[in-house]
């Protein structure tokens, strides 16, 4: 469900498409200030204070080649998904 959500808002926000499985880098940028492991990293690394000014890259491959129906179908899953919550 978070890919489909991901990459809709990639769309939404960017115009990307990006198949749905190419969206799952995008957690770990989501992830970067909630998950307590990262945020121990950071902290370890004296990194905390640096994190306003940083930019997250996520590398994401996929979506050129997919064809318009199945683009179709996955935007179809992703506004349900959206519709449900």
């Amino acid at each position: 469900e978070k890919l489909y959500r991901y990459m809709k808002d990639m769309m939404d926000t960017e115009g990307i498409f990006l198949e749905p499985s190419a969206c799952a880098a995008v957690h770990g940028a989501v992830c970067m200030n909630t998950e307590s492991e990262t945020r121990r990293y950071l902290e370890d690394n004296q990194l905390v204070s640096r994190m306003a000014n940083t930019t997250q890259i996520v590398w994401a491959t996929g979506g050129g080649l997919v064809p318009q129906t199945i683009r179709d179908d996955y935007m179809r899953t992703a506004a349900e998904l959206e519709k449900d919550s």
